[in-house]
């Protein structure tokens, strides 16, 4: 084996600049491990980290499907993210109207909130139920056959953003990055336990971890790893947005899809009103995916049927984007498939983690979770009061 080169060898290297990759850079950092991390495009969050929702928040609907230990942690890391990145998350008013036809009753909404409430205390307020004659505060929402308004708060952030801050932090912490790089091969070292990444370009990288945190392109990239970890069993779920040319809403409303019932968000959005989101299952991993005719339709008719004077067409739409979400392969529908990070390794090749999934709002914990366990010491300088800053 050729002798390594000292200036590119590190404690940890993690490969993609989402915001999973981000988070597991700054935490390796400032547990003082000399971290690099590499990704293939020009710069961070190019992929899923800048097309999602753009919430923080615990996932009310989640409690449908008893994720109550999924809700819990990310309760409690959304409010330590008020806390640390104020600038960047910012608490926002979310807004349930139930009608006549809605597949969950006022009593069921309540019975969730007081859960979801209960799961996030102390930080988590919950309004409750709007007299009748606060409804008009809501002027476009329908209110025809309107039985109740329901308030709760969670949290809004600008993804890209915010993965730009934990990388600004993770470099502050002493983590290095290198974009542009487009990894050839990996070969594991059994002998000295290090694995050795080439890139396409020629340069050489040597590591006692090695982080997969590409998200929907996970198992293409183990695939480039020998010997080869397993094969992951995801499905990848395409979600999809739509940016009108209307004011952006004073509030969030959680709304559900007239057509099948499932969640869909009405948002406020740079002074427009963003609508999202969408599931649809594809075959195989894709960049810069863009929504389907019929996920296009599908929102407009949500967003018209709650907002009939506001009604808009295809020309008013001024953006559209699609994100790709990887969840467990799994009998179940999309709708009700878990949504836990999963960390995967592989024991002929110690100091391997695949992150398998991932959370925006739970970025920071899965990151100090992947430290645990690849070093097998819980995090000396946790994270948890690391200042996130907009610039």
């Amino acid at each position: 084996m050729t002798t390594y080169e000292t200036k590119n060898e590190y404690d940890l290297i993690v490969v993609g600049a989402g915001i999973q990759g981000a988070g597991v850079a700054q935490a390796a950092a400032a547990n003082h491990l000399k971290t690099l991390l590499l990704e293939k495009h020009k710069g961070p969050a190019q992929e899923t980290s800048s097309k999602s929702s753009k919430l923080i928040h615990g996932g009310l609907r989640y409690l449908e499907t008893l994720q109550f230990s999924l809700v819990r942690e990310c309760l409690q890391e959304k409010n330590t993210l008020l806390h640390v990145a104020p600038d960047l998350v910012k608490p926002a008013r979310f807004i349930i109207p139930v009608y006549r036809s809605s597949k969950r009753s006022p009593i069921w909404i309540q019975l969730g909130l007081c859960l979801y409430q209960l799961l996030g205390y102390p930080g988590t307020p919950v309004r409750g139920k709007y007299s009748q004659a606060e409804w008009r505060e809501h002027g476009p929402l329908q209110k025809k056959e309107l039985r109740a308004i329901f308030e709760y708060q969670d949290a809004q952030t600008d993804d890209v953003q915010l993965t730009n801050a934990v990388l600004r932090s993770a470099v502050s912490c002493g983590a290095s990055i290198e974009y542009n790089c487009d990894i050839a091969r990996v070969l594991f070292d059994a002998t000295r336990k290090r694995f050795i990444l080439f890139t396409q370009d020629g340069k050489r990288y040597v590591s006692r971890y090695l982080v997969n945190a590409s998200g929907a392109w996970i198992n293409e990239f183990a695939k480039c790893i020998t010997p080869s970890p397993p094969t992951e069993s995801i499905s990848l779920v395409r979600g999809s947005h739509i940016i009108l040319n209307r004011d952006a809403p004073q509030c969030c409303y959680y709304l559900e899809s007239p057509d099948d019932q499932r969640a869909v968000f009405v948002l406020p959005w740079y002074g427009k009103t963003m609508v999202g989101t969408t599931e649809h299952e594809q075959a195989s991993p894709e960049s810069n995916p863009q929504p389907s005719e019929h996920e296009i339709s599908y929102l407009l008719k949500c967003f018209n049927h709650y907002f009939p004077s506001l009604a808009a067409q295809h020309s008013d739409i001024s953006a559209q984007f699609a994100g790709l979400r990887v969840l467990p392969l799994e009998g179940r529908s999309t709708n009700q498939k878990a949504r836990d990070t999963r960390l995967a390794g592989d024991a002929r090749l110690p100091g391997y983690i695949a992150v398998v999934g991932g959370k925006l709002t739970a970025y920071r914990r899965t990151a100090e979770k992947v430290i645990l366990l690849l070093t097998q010491k819980k995090s000396k300088n946790s994270t948890k009061d690391l200042p996130l800053t907009r610039n």
